[in-house]
């Protein structure tokens, strides 16, 4: 009869494991699998299913394969390893090899799988048979003892009768004596015992004796001078020919190295899981804050521009400026606060697009010249140029929050004089320059003993400052950690009652008119919107009329929701469109989403929010929404929208296309032509590829990269055994992006059109009745 060999596969893709399950029916080997994809679950199963070889994929989760070729080691498992992974390294295949793999096979090429397995069985029986024959060679004591320095390891012997006793060198060196120190007996192993364990360690050698079944302790000793060391200890009883207790043996190890490891670790892990239920709490609040002050200033500053365009007299005019500049400061403050967050989490991105630092310059000014001139301060600007570059590479949107940061800071703290902005080239190379731009003002000035605070969080000067001026004190120190985030430096000077000059000195890479962003002006037709129908679902009555007073303007019809449930109830008249908040009550906007996808509902979705929290958007995307828009929106930025989605709805109803997305020719000639075995992997993927995508999508929210590189690498052999060619290529650029840490929007945009890809095939796959 043949041998039937035990097979432990850690495989956490279901397909794969189905797929060498295949290879091996083929194959004259006679086999046993199980199949883990944790390491607790192998763990258990190298204890309780006693393999005779493991294969492993690569990437597990929480662990890898050298993870496991190291738990074999530790373990003293003389099991051969196997490692089989869709993609390797020349260097890590190597590298593999010499931690002790028996072989590597990559999972396109699994026909390869029981000839390695057979060679790398029959090469453990051999070495098996040397390391039995090795064993017998080292016997004399001289081997022990270096045995039992190198493992920290110790014996102890004692013939229960006479009590005579005997402690090996390592026992002696355990307990911390020397060997002419002191003469061993039980009592005085006991006795060493620290005094906390004491009475536990006596229990479990007279219990042990008594029973005559062997015993494992884990304990403490405490030595002469006072040191703790923590022991782990198997206690074994011999009996003699009547069976009464006669011998007892005893090793113990100093584990005390990986117990003070373990203990420190626990600290951290716990000191980390406080720290992120912080950041959690901080995140909460802040979106709540966003949210519930971002709802009512979406429905003002809307309501403000649609004033504007109806014809008011010079009074209601100011009014309407009024309503205006107090809507922008408590926005202004808002976003301060958001930014401290952003930067504090290290979720806060650069930019590198091209611009003109001119037309930077020159629309600072002209935001902020009605405020000087009210003050009757003029803004006097001087920039070099003749050598400064037309175009630069950087953040523009990052610069003009600092500039207009330091350049109404400088008209708020002036009453009479003037404010100097200059721009100036310090270094011109022929790539680069650095830049030194200079905000100076004759205002009150600031205090020596002030001046060193000017850039910490929440400072002023004195209360009165924030009584008279007002302000949140955060300025400044997010204008610091803005120019430190691109690279630059911020410093001030001042003088009490003469003036403030506030400075920065960035590098910018040279540009040319390719580096620069594409203008997108659009226009929309008076009633572009005629014969469209669109939802509206908010929980807020004025951010309801505002949206449907913009959409009716341009000939919409609209339908009304106050949650998410109301929503999905009104899937019965058909729009075109829905817009959809996500803080509802009864039912959310992201469960709403969630809830109309999993329906079958394809009408396009744009998540209104007002939680301007990163992440914000991937988790709207992650439930089923096409788009996001954040309040307080921009009139034409909502529209643009709008009519993008309408659009691209438009064009997929007149251009539907019936081209097959998947290809199951490779799975059913893998399979032999077995429809069971082919429905079921089509059936995992459809289960498992939109989770997948999904945490993929959340992870990229959270920036973990290598948690996307994890599940990318996972799905793969998936993609490429159903041959969605869509994804074949889509899908290790996303690893690659993942690993390379590209920017967060490039991989996102990555991810959404995976997701609209993955839905699609899904779809097709169900209507083929797979």
């Amino acid at each position: 009869m043949a041998q039937v060999i035990k097979i432990l596969h850690l495989e956490d893709v279901e397909t794969d494991a189905l797929l060498a399950e295949a290879v091996l029916q083929k194959s004259p080997i006679v086999f046993k699998k199980v199949v883990v994809d944790n390491r607790e679950d192998y763990i258990r199963a190298l204890q309780r299913f006693v393999p005779d070889i493991v294969i492993s994929d690569h990437s597990l989760p929480g662990f890898n394969s050298l993870d496991a070729l190291k738990i074999l080691k530790e373990g003293a498992y003389n099991i051969p390893f196997i490692l089989v992974t869709a993609t390797v390294s020349e260097e890590f295949a190597v590298s593999i090899m010499r931690e002790g793999a028996s072989d590597y096979i990559l999972k396109d090429r699994m026909q390869r799988l029981p000839v390695a397995i057979a060679n790398a069985i029959e090469k453990a029986e051999l070495e098996k048979e040397q390391l039995k024959f090795l064993k017998e060679l080292i016997t004399n004591e001289a081997f022990l003892i270096e045995a039992e320095k190198i493992a920290n390891i110790g014996s102890m012997e004692v013939e229960l009768r006479s009590q005579e006793t005997k402690w090996s060198p390592g026992m002696h060196r355990i307990l911390g004596y020397s060997m002419d120190e002191v003469q061993p007996s039980l009592e005085k192993f006991i006795d060493c015992v620290h005094p906390d364990d004491n009475k536990m360690v006596k229990m479990k050698i007279d219990i042990a004796i008594s029973s005559r079944q062997s015993a494992t302790l884990n304990f403490r000793t405490q030595g002469k001078n006072g040191n703790i060391k923590y022991i782990h200890a198997k206690l074994l009883v011999h009996t003699d020919r009547k069976g009464n207790a006669s011998y007892l043996k005893g090793f113990a190890q100093d584990i005390t190295g990986i117990a003070l490891s373990e203990k420190s670790l626990l600290s951290a892990t716990l000191e980390k899981q406080n720290a992120e239920h912080l950041a959690r709490t901080k995140e909460m609040f802040l979106a709540n804050m966003s949210h519930e002050i971002r709802t009512p200033m979406n429905a003002i500053i809307g309501m403000s521009n649609l004033l504007a365009k109806t014809v008011l007299d010079s009074k209601q005019q100011l009014y309407l400026n009024t309503i205006h500049s107090a809507a922008d400061n408590l926005l202004s403050i808002i976003s301060d606060i958001l930014d401290l967050a952003k930067i504090g989490a290290g979720k806060i991105s650069i930019e590198q697009v091209g611009f003109s630092f001119k037309e930077l310059i020159d629309k600072t000014v002209q935001v902020l010249s009605f405020g000087a001139d009210e003050k009757g301060l003029p803004i006097a600007v001087s920039i070099n140029n003749e050598n400064i570059s037309p175009i630069h590479v950087g953040d523009p949107h990052r610069i003009s929050q600092v500039l207009i940061n330091l350049v109404s800071n400088a008209i708020k703290f002036t009453d009479r004089g003037k404010i100097e902005l200059s721009v100036e080239v310090l270094e011109d190379l022929p790539d680069s320059q650095t830049l030194q731009v200079q905000v100076k003002d004759t205002g009150i000035g600031i205090a020596d003993s002030f001046l060193k605070h000017l850039f910490d969080k929440f400072s002023q000067e004195n209360e009165s400052t924030t009584r008279t001026h007002g302000g949140t004190g955060l300025g400044m120190s997010i204008c610091k950690e803005l120019i430190e985030l691109m690279g630059g430096r911020i410093y001030a000077r001042s003088q009490k009652g003469v003036g403030t000059t506030i400075s920065f000195i960035i590098r910018l890479a040279k540009g040319n008119k390719a580096d620069l962003p594409a203008k997108n002006t659009v226009t929309f037709e008076e009633n572009f919107l005629l014969g469209k129908k669109i939802l509206v679902a908010d929980d807020n009555d004025m951010n309801r009329l505002l949206a449907a007073v913009i959409l009716q303007n341009y000939g919409a019809e609209i339908i009304e929701a106050g949650n998410g449930e109301e929503a999905i109830t009104m899937m019965t008249e058909k729009p075109n469109l829905i817009l959809m908040d996500i803080q509802m009550p009864v039912l959310n906007g992201l469960d709403a989403a969630a809830i109309l996808r999993a329906q079958g509902v394809t009408t396009p979705m744009i998540a209104l929010t007002a939680n301007a929290i990163a992440g914000e958007r991937e988790k709207a995307i992650a439930a089923g929404m096409n788009d996001y828009i954040a309040k307080p929106f921009d009139e034409g930025d909502f529209l643009d929208a709008v009519n993008s989605w309408l659009r691209k709805i438009d064009t997929t109803n007149t251009a539907e296309t019936t081209e097959p997305l998947y290809d199951l020719t490779k799975l059913r000639a893998m399979s032999r032509g077995n429809e069971a075995f082919v429905k079921k992997m089509t059936g995992i993927f459809c289960e498992q590829a939109p989770q997948m995508v999904a945490e993929m999508i959340n992870a990229c929210a959270g920036e973990d990269f290598e948690r996307i590189a994890a599940v990318a690498h996972k799905i793969k052999p998936s993609v490429d055994n159903l041959r969605v060619h869509l994804l074949t290529q889509l899908v290790r650029d996303i690893e690659k992006a993942a690993n390379d840490h590209i920017n967060r929007d490039k991989l996102s945009e990555m991810l959404n059109q995976m997701a609209d890809i993955v839905r699609k095939a899904i779809a097709q796959m169900q209507s083929d009745n797979l």
